[in-house]
């Protein structure tokens, strides 16, 4: 399933860039909302694995072991890279929003500590989406729609991209809960989730940041992706002859995406891709090419920013494009993995063996 990850990391990297040719993929809402699903299914699989028998604690702690030291790399060569920019001279957009939101003393104090917090560490990024200082009557306010709006707290953000980990990251902690729960407990909360969307969709929250930011509607696609898992235990020892398509499936859908992009497309694409999820796993699972390819999903999304704004630092219009930033990024993901993630990943699975439930 690695080939899929990896592609929707690029369909993200291509949507924050240009394409490569005319290619763009998955739209990156819904390479993001997919993103979800195949988070549900992997939690559920390592809990039902794994951590069947392990802490809480134990399962927490390494799934952070696996987000934050990459994580933080990339935002301190964003913070540097931020710094020397001012140092040189050139204007930054972004320290010019932390002065004017936290630049009226103890009054927004707070708002510096909160935003400080969720740069270093994720949590509650995708909240501050939907806040905004006004500086005129110096309060907090909520806003539905955060483009365009001046001042959103969601600009502090170093890392833009970053507050999916953030969305993820809740899910994280309630996973290990989930996944104990039986079929109509989670077909529940799976109803809730979708009712409480369409409700919202029909009195107009049917635009971004509500279409795929807001946790409380996401978590039907993490719960999706449970489902898909225990589909997964259902097939995993049987000989079935669909396995063998599976793949090529997604492939086609993911690469041809772009063609059919439209609502019914985005929601087709999520609910044919949980449904295929089972069989393209049990088809790859042992390929160690698939894994070390869907292993850069992870980096690359995390640093593409990054590299997109050093790129745009160097007066060669021939670097400022999708293509080099995929390369570059995937380069920069094989190095952040081979010295960050590899000797971490064999600490993570030491503690996973010598621990104690």
């Amino acid at each position: 399933m690695g080939i899929l990850r990896f592609l929707l990391a690029i369909s993200v990297v291509l949507a924050h860039s240009t394409t490569i040719g005319g290619i763009q993929l998955v739209a990156p809402d819904t390479a993001v909302q997919t993103f979800y699903v195949i988070s549900g299914f992997y939690m559920a699989l390592v809990l039902d694995s794994k951590y069947k028998e392990k802490s809480y604690k134990l399962f927490i702690s390494n799934r952070l072991l696996r987000i934050y030291p990459i994580y933080w790399i990339v935002l301190s060569l964003t913070f540097f890279l931020i710094i020397i920019s001012v140092f040189i001279g050139n204007s930054s957009s972004k320290i010019m929003l932390w002065k004017e939101i936290t630049g009226h003393g103890f009054e927004t104090f707070y708002l510096f500590l909160v935003a400080v917090f969720s740069n270093i560490f994720l949590f509650f990024q995708d909240w501050l989406i939907f806040l905004k200082y006004d500086n005129i009557n110096e309060k907090l306010q909520f806003v539905s729609d955060f483009h365009g709006n001046k001042g959103v707290l969601y600009g502090l953000m170093l890392i833009p991209q970053a507050w999916t980990i953030g969305v993820e990251l809740m899910f994280y902690l309630l996973a290990p809960f989930l996944v104990k729960r039986n079929n109509f407990i989670l077909s529940i909360i799976l109803f809730l989730s979708l009712t409480f969307r369409f409700i919202m969709y029909k009195n107009g929250f049917n635009y971004d940041p509500w279409t795929y930011r807001f946790f409380p509607f996401e978590i039907s696609l993490f719960v999706i992706g449970i489902f898909s898992f225990r589909l997964y235990k259902k097939i995993k020892k049987n000989e079935i002859s669909f396995t063998n398509f599976a793949l090529p499936i997604v492939l086609f859908l993911t690469l041809s995406y772009q063609f059919f992009d439209s609502e019914i497309a985005r929601y087709s694409y999520i609910i044919i891709i949980s449904i295929l999820i089972p069989f393209v796993f049990k088809k790859t699972k042992l390929n160690n090419f698939d894994k070390k390819i869907g292993d850069l999903s992870y980096p690359i999304y995390i640093c593409h920013i990054l590299i997109w704004l050093v790129l745009e630092k160097i007066p060669i219009p021939m670097l400022h494009n999708g293509l080099v930033l995929v390369v570059l990024s995937s380069i920069f993901g094989l190095l952040l993995n081979h010295f960050i993630t590899e000797p971490i990943e064999i600490y993570r699975q030491n503690k996973v063996t010598f621990s104690r439930k």
